[in-house]
């Protein structure tokens, strides 16, 4: 029995040692595990970065403070070493793994070969000072189009997607004038594109793809350090990283609609929320589109490919993020919860680093899916929502009724009104708030497959009361042929005459001492609006035969 005990001591020393090297080269270790029946995942998410769970098997990465934390746990573990050295070929053309330069050269070559489509967007900068760049793909920006991001790499371990997002690009661009959908996409879509989020990481060894590291420069895992709907600003109890603030930047002006975070380590689309175990309440909307995007890449790839059950899902290739293993931080459930959009995490290979050998087969087996997940950004509802008096655009709150909750309504921009809500097809009806409005309902509104509905918002002003002011009123009421008003104290009023169901008749400043003709108006319920200024009044009033 002491013989055994002492050769589990060795045996947990010299991964002690491996780890520590490790950690010194690379500041952060790879461990595999069993998860012990006193620790839940939950507990064990908040103390590393787990990158895959299967059964009861755990995949992590720690960097030094969570490494020796995890030594006190006295949990069997195994060191999972890197690959040995390895020198890949450079004719990046060929959509091998490119060199940092190399990289940088094909971003810029989109832009230089495509240029009235193809723009080079720098995000920010890393640590140390790598550019986060983007390819923005639109055939004309002076349009309002549904907004969409794809990115990948965030774990710089984590490479297939890269090369996935260049050639994505790359088709995208060289295909749209003989390709139907491409250029449906294209014509229809404000498309970006950042094939590598965490260049630190990636690049950390700059001669080779094989020593990428999970956690950027500083050691720590970008996609933990998101604000999140649980855990609050700062979950991972670190500050926002540079790249995080570049991307959180972006990501709060573009308001993209969808948006798709590409990652290694399994085979699956998961969808939110990663956090919390309460389904969004598009929960359908989201499992139809993870399905759609794994049953392609089923159909496409080598046998067995997604077809892995996770997370308790019945269905093979897609899971519940909070099902399989709980994250906070994540991208995923910061841009879906905090800025109303729809995020997914696609994990494309059961390798961190996918082999040289298999990006061509990578491409194969998911570009169909990626044009799919691409259409789904084609179908919902696009609406405009303005002030009824002014026409103004408004920033608005938009929900389904009977559906959304304060995390899944979408808001309509300040600048256009413009708003586009992704929905399957079926019938909705819509209930539009702003401060200052009265709520506006409206619908049923009936969705299609592959198209928008239309919808236009008139939202109405509330009454404002200004005390300076005395409040007009229209005598007689009810009214015969012409309107007067009491207690008029200023002579800029301006109105607007509309009808019970909110159609302006007419408008223009107010006649002061003849009143207001209304004999041509059918007998029935009106308003009037009086405007000076912010001030604003509601007037209702009968008209009688």
């Amino acid at each position: 029995m002491l013989s055994f005990f002492a050769a589990l001591f060795i045996t947990l020393q010299a991964q002690v040692e491996v780890a520590d090297s490790i950690l010194e080269q690379r500041n952060e270790v790879h461990v595999r595990f069993v998860r012990p029946a006193f620790l839940s995942l939950e507990q064990l998410t908040q103390m590393m970065s787990i990158a895959r769970v299967d059964n009861d098997t755990v995949d992590a990465f720690l960097n030094r403070a969570q490494w020796q934390n995890f030594r006190q746990l006295r949990i069997p573990c195994r060191i999972v070493l890197t690959p040995k050295k390895y020198h890949y070929t450079r004719s990046s053309r060929s959509w091998t793994y490119p060199t940092e330069s190399e990289y940088r050269q094909i971003m810029q070559q989109f832009q230089t070969q495509y240029p009235e489509i193809c723009h080079l967007y720098e995000a920010g900068r890393s640590i140390k000072n790598r550019p986060l760049l983007f390819v923005r793909i639109n055939t004309d920006t002076s349009i309002s189009k549904p907004s969409v991001m794809l990115t990948s790499s965030i774990h710089g371990n984590e490479t297939g997607g890269m090369m996935l997002m260049l050639r994505l690009a790359d088709y995208l661009l060289s295909q749209r004038e003989i390709n139907t959908l491409v250029k449906t996409l294209t014509d229809s879509l404000d498309i970006w594109i950042n094939p590598l989020a965490n260049p630190d990481g990636l690049y950390f060894d700059t001669t080779d793809i094989y020593q990428a590291i999970r956690f950027n420069a500083n050691g720590v895992d970008l996609n933990r350090n998101f604000p999140d709907p649980v855990k609050g600003s700062h979950p991972d109890n670190n500050d926002y990283q540079p790249e995080t603030k570049a991307m959180m930047q972006l990501l709060k002006h573009y308001r993209f609609v969808m948006s798709a975070n590409f990652h290694s380590g399994e085979e699956v689309v998961n969808y939110p929320w990663d956090s919390q175990p309460m389904l969004h309440p598009d929960d359908t909307w989201f499992r139809t589109l993870a399905k759609t995007y794994a049953d392609s890449a089923i159909r496409y790839g080598t046998n067995g490919y997604f077809q892995t059950y996770i997370g308790n899902s019945p269905i093979a290739g897609i899971t519940n993020g909070y099902a399989w293993y709980p994250v906070y931080g994540g991208r995923q459930d910061y841009v879906t919860c905090f800025l109303h959009g729809r995020e997914v995490t696609i994990e494309l290979d059961k390798d961190f680093i996918t082999p040289e050998s298999d990006l061509e087969q990578l491409w194969q087996s998911n570009y169909r899916s990626l044009l799919a997940w691409l259409s789904f950004a084609l179908q919902g509802v696009k609406g405009v929502v303005t002030d009824q008096i002014t026409g103004k655009p408004i920033a608005s709150t938009v929900a389904i009724a009977d559906h959304d909750d304060a995390k899944s309504v979408v808001i309509s921009d300040s600048t256009t009104g413009i708003f586009y809500r992704l929905l399957l097809p079926g019938s909705y009806t819509f209930k539009i708030y702003a401060t200052g409005y009265d709520t506006c309902t409206i619908g049923p509104i009936a969705v299609y497959s592959n198209q928008y509905t239309y919808l236009q918002a008139n939202l109405v002003p509330k009454d404002k009361i200004n005390n300076e002011i005395v409040v007009p009123q229209i005598f007689p009421n009810p009214v015969g042929n012409r309107i007067f008003l009491r207690s008029m104290q200023t002579k800029n009023w301006r109105y607007a005459l509309l009808d019970n169901g909110g159609r302006i008749l007419q408008q223009n400043t107010w006649p002061q001492n003849s009143g207001l003709d209304v004999s041509t108006l059918l007998p029935g319920i009106y308003f009037l609006y009086l405007t000076e200024g912010k001030n604003t009044q509601r007037l209702r009033f009968i008209k009688l035969p």
